[in-house]
C-alpha cells in the first residue's frame, strides 16, 4: 500500500481503531524480545480437537477456525502488537468475533506450552447493534400479519421461549411434552422450557401439519431439519410484509428477555430459559434491565443530595 493510502486508510479509522493502531506502533518501537516460533500444523489441529472433545458448537468452530486461519496467514509469528494491528482494520462485526476467536486460540496454545498468550490482552467487546432487541412495534406488527400455520409457530417460540435458531430448527417431537419443551443448546447442554399456552397451541397446529412419521417440528422434504438460512429468510419475508425494519432471531431473543425482566420476572429463572451458562452471564449482558432503576435509587443517597434534606 502507498504511503497516501495507508494515511487515508488510518485518517478513516473510528476512535477505538485509531487507539489500536497507536497501541501497535508504540509496541513494535519498544519490541525487543525475540517471538518464539509458533509451529501452526501442530497447535491448530489440537486446538479443534480440544473444542470438539469439550462439545463447542459445531457453528462456534465453524466461525473460529477461518478467523484464526486468517491471521495466522498473515502473522505466521504474532506478538500481542500484531494481533491489535489485525484487529483494528477490521470491521466492527468481524473485529468482535476474530478477537474471540483468537483468545481461544492462544490461550489453549499457551496452557499447552506451544505458544504464549499474545491474545490475553484482549477484553471481550460485545457489539450494542447485536444486543439491541426486537422493538415493541416491530414484535406488535409482526404477529398482527396473516401468518400460516408454520410462520406463527416459529414467531411464537422465538418471542414466547427465547431459544436461539439452531435450538429452534432441531426441535424434535420427542422433546415436547405438555407445557415443556426439551431443547438442545450449545456445547450440546440439553434445557426444559416451560411454555405458554399460545406456545402450545402453535406447536400442536403445527404438529397437524407435519408427517405423523416426521422426526423435527419444522422440516425439511428431505427430513432433516432446516438449516438456520430457511428460517432467517422467513422472517426477513415477515418483515418485509410487516413493513419493518430488519430483524433477527436473536433480536427476537432479547426482545423475550427484555421484556421479562422489565416486568419483573426472577433473573435465575430467565438465565435457565435462557440456557446461560450461569447467572452472571445475564446479569452482565441484562443488568440495566434487571435492576430496573437502582442506579437512580442509590444516587437518592448520594452525599449532596443528603445535605439538601
Amino acid at each position: 500500500m502507498r504511503p497516501a493510502e495507508l494515511a487515508l486508510k488510518i485518517a478513516s479509522l473510528d476512535a477505538y481503531k485509531l487507539d489500536l493502531v497507536e497501541r501497535l506502533v508504540d509496541a513494535l518501537a519498544g519490541d525487543t524480545q525475540t517471538t518464539p516460533t509458533l509451529d501452526f500444523d501442530t497447535a491448530f489441529p489440537q486446538w479443534i480437537d480440544f473444542l470438539m472433545s469439550k462439545g463447542t458448537s459445531p457453528l462456534t468452530i465453524k466461525y473460529y477456525a477461518p478467523a484464526v486461519k486468517a491471521f495466522i496467514s498473515q502473522f505466521p509469528q504474532p506478538s500481542p502488537a500484531y494481533v491489535d494491528a489485525y484487529l483494528s482494520l477490521l470491521s466492527t462485526d468481524k473485529a468482535h468475533n476474530h478477537s474471540s476467536a483468537l483468545r481461544n486460540f492462544f490461550a489453549f496454545s499457551a496452557s499447552r506450552g506451544l505458544y504464549p498468550n499474545v491474545a490475553s490482552h484482549l477484553k471481550i467487546r460485545y457489539n450494542p447493534k447485536h444486543r439491541q432487541p426486537a422493538s415493541e412495534d416491530t414484535v406488535r406488527k409482526l404477529w398482527a400479519l396473516d401468518l400460516t400455520t408454520r410462520e406463527r409457530c416459529i414467531l411464537t417460540l422465538l418471542i414466547d421461549t427465547g431459544i436461539r435458531l439452531r435450538e429452534l430448527c432441531t426441535i424434535t417431537l420427542r422433546n415436547i411434552t405438555p407445557g415443556m419443551l426439551t431443547v438442545i443448546g450449545k456445547g450440546s447442554k440439553s434445557r426444559t422450557i416451560p411454555l405458554t399456552t399460545t406456545a402450545r397451541q402453535a406447536i400442536d397446529n403445527q404438529i397437524a401439519t407435519i408427517s405423523t412419521r416426521a422426526t423435527y417440528l419444522f422440516t425439511m422434504p428431505n427430513g432433516h431439519p432446516p438449516p438456520n438460512k430457511t428460517v432467517e429468510r422467513i422472517l426477513d419475508d415477515l418483515c418485509r410484509r410487516a413493513g419493518v425494519t430488519h430483524t433477527t432471531p436473536h433480536q427476537l431473543r432479547h426482545y423475550f428477555t427484555t421484556h421479562l425482566l422489565e416486568s419483573g420476572a426472577n433473573i435465575k429463572a430467565v438465565s435457565q430459559m435462557l440456557g446461560h451458562a450461569s447467572v452472571s452471564t445475564t446479569t452482565d449482558v441484562y443488568w440495566h434491565i434487571a435492576e430496573g432503576d437502582a442506579y437512580k435509587k442509590a444516587l437518592k443517597h448520594a452525599p449532596s443530595e443528603d445535605m439538601e434534606r
